[in-house]
């Protein structure tokens, strides 16, 4: 047993090897660092938060706490009581924030509690409290890293533009001088976020990308997901968001101001978008000229992939059942394919394995099924008579494996994108018989739309930022436009009169039609 260990580093490094004794003295370094942290953190925290701060800085398990847990909402209502206006409330949270030491990029978890509250009184306030007189140096510190933290670079960009030039420029004066070239990168980077905001309200036009493309939309709050159209103007995701881009203008109108970012959008008809609810397990619609979510289905297990067409609706519930060999905690994904019918949805297949990847076209509904390593295709006639049959063997599919299919439908196949084959898959649509070559890519193909005559496809391999625009038409393909995009992007695509529109990250990149 060791029963003096520093005495022993000691008596190492007296005999030639002061490895250790460095190390431990580092050790108790850091550790005293952290201590005096922790105490100045303690010390700059609200008064109202004295009694019991740390309750509200991590759960049962030493992790932080979420911005929607109880407990966050009772330091709000604590805060709320305790100062005159939500701007002096926020100006004592920039203050604490502004506290914090070591690196933006790395720091002691309990650190979140402010930043998730300067987020729930809403940046505005925020923006307000650093913009007043006599604003301490500590707020601006804090007032700069609330600006620049990923919360709000990456889904609440266009509130950037808001600040003022008088606090920028005060905020950037402090964050020079704190000497940290990571807190300054991730600074400038909201800085160029903020520019570029404040640039497309002046000039909302769509604007080049490099050879052939063009940004036809950017979002407002954070990534894109979700793209369709109703042949004119595209509607996407912005966030919580349903937005719509309109011609002619990259920046977009909000249909649906949501709570909830987890959900997919299926195309309009009749001036109506339909939108399934992960979370909510809710099937709705909004008309496109903005309106209230009119709920249509409710009580659904995970609702995904939704789809319609000639008045008939589907999607596939996704529940989390408890495992049944290994029971409760442990869950297992168990799909089952859903029909629209008023008051009630009804169950129209329940797979074996896992079910994804929806299509419909104006005579039968198309699936993919996944069961002990192979891959079919289904499908079912929605405006005849008829069950849901196996359609066609699309082979071995290990489990996990790198990537599935996305079904996409013209007037003669049911294609998807082989990565593995660098190759467009098809099956006849009459035959029904095995999978065929419809086309080799030049690179490894991702996402694909097709229309009768035309197929376009985003290429390129997963680990690079490079990737390319093909276009194949009569089994032959040719790259048509490249861009840049960030690593397992995972974009939407679809084609209308005006051209090929696809998202990648916040932005829609459009390639016009020849």
């Amino acid at each position: 047993m060791l029963v003096d260990g520093p005495a022993l580093v000691r008596w190492l490094a007296a005999r030639g090897a002061p490895g250790p004794l460095r190390e431990y003295e580092e050790e108790r370094e850091r550790a005293r660092t952290a201590q005096e942290a922790r105490r100045l953190w303690l010390a700059a925290a609200p008064p109202c938060f004295a009694p019991d701060l740390p309750r509200f800085e991590d759960d049962a398990n030493g992790l932080p706490l979420g911005p929607m847990s109880p407990e966050v909402a009772e330091a709000e209502r604590r805060l709320r009581a305790s100062y005159a206006t939500p701007e002096l409330a926020c100006a004592a949270l920039l203050a604490w924030l502004g506290t914090g030491a070591g690196p933006w990029s790395g720091y002691p978890a309990y650190e979140m509690l402010p930043e998730n509250l300067l987020l729930g009184f809403g940046l505005p306030t925020a923006i307000a409290a650093a913009s007043a007189p006599g604003t301490s140096e500590a707020a601006l510190r804090g007032a700069a890293r609330l600006f620049a933290s990923w919360e709000v670079v990456s889904s609440k960009k266009s509130q950037l533009g808001d600040i003022p030039e008088a606090l920028r420029e005060r905020l950037r004066t402090i964050v020079r001088a704190m000497g940290n070239a990571d807190n300054l990168s991730r600074f400038e980077r909201a800085e160029a976020i903020a520019a570029e905001v404040r640039r497309l309200r002046a000039q909302p036009a769509p604007f080049a990308a490099g050879a052939g493309l063009a940004v036809a939309g950017v979002s407002s709050s954070g990534r894109l997901s979700g793209l369709v159209t109703d042949g004119d103007a595209l509607y996407s995701g912005d966030g919580n968001d349903i937005v719509m881009f309109q011609p002619g203008r990259v920046s977009p109108v909000v249909l649906l101001a949501g709570t909830d970012p987890f959900f997919e959008l299926a195309p309009p008809v009749s001036q109506m978008l339909f939108v399934a609810h992960a979370n909510a397990g809710t099937i709705s619609k909004v008309l496109t000229e903005g309106s209230p979510l009119i709920v249509m289905a409710r009580n659904q297990a995970r609702p995904m992939s939704l789809v319609h067409a000639r008045g008939f609706m589907a999607w596939v519930n996704q529940a989390m059942v408890p495992d049944p060999e290994r029971g409760a905690p442990f869950v297992v994904q168990r799909s089952t394919i859903m029909e629209f019918e008023h008051p009630t949805p009804r169950c129209l297949h329940e797979p074996a394995g896992s079910a994804f990847s929806l299509a419909c076209d104006e005579e039968h509904l198309y699936w993919c099924e996944l069961s002990a390593g192979r891959l079919e295709l289904w499908r079912h006639p929605h405006h005849r008579p008829g069950a849901p049959s196996r359609f066609a063997s699309l082979g071995e599919h290990p489990i996990p494996a790198t990537w599935y299919p996305k079904l996409a439908l013209n007037a003669t196949h049911v294609l998807w994108a082989d990565p593995d084959r660098r190759a467009i898959l098809g099956v006849d649509k009459r035959t029904g018989v095995e999978p065929v070559v419809l086309a080799e890519t030049r690179h490894p193909p991702a996402h694909v739309v097709v229309e009768d005559r035309d197929i376009f496809a985003l290429t390129g391999q997963p680990d690079s930022r490079d990737w390319h625009v093909e276009h194949i038409r009569s089994g032959a393909s040719t790259v048509v436009a490249d861009y840049q995009r960030q690593l397992w992007d995972r974009p939407d695509m679809v084609l209308n009169r005006r051209g090929l529109f696809f998202t990648t990250n916040d932005r829609i990149l459009t390639l016009a039609r020849s």
